[in-house]
């Protein structure tokens, strides 16, 4: 019988496809962008977007990086939404402030989280492009204080926009100088 419940585990185990895969520090094509990362990253399953990219190195739980890569005027940023939610959406028009609380409602939204607050507005070049950034400190369902820092640009009446998150405690500190690495080797094709 022991021998049974092994080889059933081991069968179910084989069976399991958790879709993640390497991403070594070379360069990467991602929709309409490059990157470069320093560090090894892991590509994780994403359930987001379809123009949505989701890496991360130690589980997603515990940090993330999130390209949204040339969303559309008039596009959601994301797939998923409770019943009778509105969607936010994307228009090529918007202003940097619109675009940080049109953000900040996605990741509401992804999180099911209702204490939300950005701050640290401000310009940022991205690959020549004028763009701008902006941190974000969340509290997740599971209670989890976090905190992210998403850098955009509007290139092409497209948005892309670079979002790194974490859990507060120790987590955020130890990757965002690699996200910022990430983000200083932007290149638009």
């Amino acid at each position: 019988m022991k021998k049974f419940l092994v080889a059933c585990t081991l069968i179910f185990l084989a069976g399991c496809n958790n879709n993640y895969s390497l991403i070594k520090p070379t360069s990467h094509n991602l929709s309409g962008m490059s990157v470069k990362p320093n560090v090894a990253w892991n590509q994780a399953p994403n359930s987001v977007g379809k123009n949505v990219t989701s890496w991360t190195t130690d589980g997603q739980l515990l940090n993330e990086v999130l390209f949204f890569q040339g969303i559309e005027s008039g596009q959601a940023l994301i797939n998923k939404r409770q019943k009778d939610q509105e969607l936010p959406i994307f228009r090529d028009d918007m202003l940097p402030n619109e675009i940080m609380e049109m953000f900040e409602a996605t990741v509401s939204l992804m999180t099911n989280s209702t204490l939300i607050s950005t701050s640290n507005l401000k310009p940022r070049m991205v690959d020549n492009t004028p763009g701008f950034e902006f941190d974000l400190d969340y509290i997740s369902r599971n209670e989890v204080e976090r905190r992210g820092h998403a850098v955009a640009t509007v290139r092409d009446n497209k948005l892309f926009l670079i979002y790194y998150q974490a859990a507060s405690l120790y987590y955020y500190d130890q990757s965002v100088e690699n996200f910022d690495q990430i983000v200083n080797s932007i290149n638009f094709n």
